[in-house]
């Protein structure tokens, strides 16, 4: 099952005797009555479900396996956000230009006035408007509502144990109780935002338990975000599926001649190889002396600038080149299935309008460089989630292959 703002069929809508989470778009997947999950949260101590003094919670201190609630993250092998960069061309192509992880940017969202379009519950309707405030829009908090759908307290520690290893664990902000009753502690009951980013419960106090059936989640979302940050991994993802993503080669006399002679691009596309926010991006004319070229350099990648077809902009009256951010929730269960959850998507248009002379703003499409935030048509969207859901059930099972053949090799190295 998969849904998406064009569908209108959220989860949410079904099932409605039982529960799981009051912000989950998922409920209908665990199947346990109602009742008896109230009747079961009657009988905790409320002493016990508030934590001791000096612990970890009760939550995490117990061993998972003695709810009665069984979470939908059981079921599951590996998740992932993806935020992808993705153009249309004036052939009516998807190409996907780029691959964010769960640090994917969704303010956009709020600026093009895009809404997530399922029926919220009533729950989620006051986190709607919460996060309002916070400059979320409903396409975020249905991104974060169906995380926590996975079962909040495995999203708690997985962001625990991502938090451990330097990662900022985006709307993975679970139940709170890991990562903040440690550092209310130490700041006498007051908790600041450092506090909290850099707590560390005592590990003594979680149950073993928790991380013989979770810890693997945070490794494997540990190397996925590893792997995104770097553009040449992430373009090896697309060798079996090549048609929807172009080439990336190393900045080198050889990634440069190879890429003239097999793409032809008009323009050149110089960017650091683990950049973000268009920042330190160089477009030069493909024919460009070598003196006007920048100096090889390992650590920049090249690749054929891609144009995307003209999109009117109704704020100058103008077409421009645009470069849409859209956004996909990926499941592997454990049975190897792929599911993708479409969050919808928003056009990023170029500061400047379309221009057959080399213009940097009218061809770099960044939020954070001046981009236009500007809605998509239906029809787009329904071209591009198309397109996602043909070639990223492929790119993500390589994605994960690899993420777990570093954890083995490195096992390995470590035994020998």
């Amino acid at each position: 099952m998969s849904y998406s703002p064009l569908t209108h069929n959220s989860p949410s809508s079904t099932n409605k005797g039982f529960y799981f989470s009051r912000a989950s778009f998922s409920k209908e997947i665990i199947e346990i009555p109602k009742q008896y999950l109230i009747l079961d949260s009657l009988l905790k101590s409320p002493k016990l479900l508030g934590g001791r003094e000096g612990r970890a919670s009760s939550v995490f201190s117990e061993s998972p396996y003695s709810y009665i609630k069984r979470f939908r993250i059981d079921d599951l092998a590996s998740f992932a956000v993806l935020g992808l960069d993705v153009k249309i061309t004036p052939e009516g192509e998807v190409k996907i230009i780029e691959v964010n992880g769960l640090h994917t940017g969704m303010s956009g969202f709020v600026h093009a006035g895009v809404e997530f379009e399922g029926t919220p519950t009533l729950d989620e309707l006051w986190s709607y408007i919460k996060n309002s405030l916070e400059e979320r829009n409903s396409c975020d908090e249905a991104l974060r509502a169906h995380i926590h759908g996975l079962g909040k307290e495995p999203i708690e520690y997985i962001a625990w144990q991502l938090e451990r290893n330097g990662i900022t664990p985006s709307r993975l902000e679970g139940t709170g109780q890991l990562r903040g009753y440690d550092a209310q502690k130490r700041n006498n009951g007051f908790m600041s935002i450092d506090s909290l980013i850099s707590s560390q419960a005592d590990t003594t106090d979680i149950h073993p338990d928790w991380d013989i059936e979770y810890g693997h989640f945070a490794e494997t979302l540990k190397r996925i975000e590893r792997i995104l940050r770097d553009k040449n991994e992430t373009d090896e993802l697309f060798e079996e599926c090549r048609s929807v993503k172009p080439r990336t080669y190393r900045y080198s006399e050889r990634g440069l001649t190879a890429l003239i002679r097999e793409e032809r691009p008009k323009f050149l596309v110089i960017k650091p190889y683990d950049g973000s926010r268009g920042e330190g991006v160089t477009i030069i004319p493909a024919d460009a002396a070598q003196e006007e070229r920048p100096d090889f350099n390992g650590a920049m990648v090249i690749e054929g600038f891609v144009p995307s077809k003209p999109i009117f902009s109704p704020q100058d009256d103008q077409f421009h080149d645009g470069c849409m951010r859209y956004v996909v929730f990926v499941e592997e269960s454990k049975k190897g299935g792929i599911e993708m959850f479409h969050f919808g998507g928003y056009w990023r248009l170029c500061p400047n309008p379309l221009t057959d002379s080399l213009d940097m703003d009218a061809m770099r499409a960044n939020l954070a460089q001046g981009a236009i935030p500007q809605k998509a048509s239906a029809a787009d969207l329904r071209c591009v989630q198309d397109a996602v859901d043909k070639n990223i059930p492929q790119v993500y099972r390589r994605l994960v292959e690899r993420a777990e053949f570093r954890d083995f090799f490195r096992r390995m190295k470590a035994v020998s």
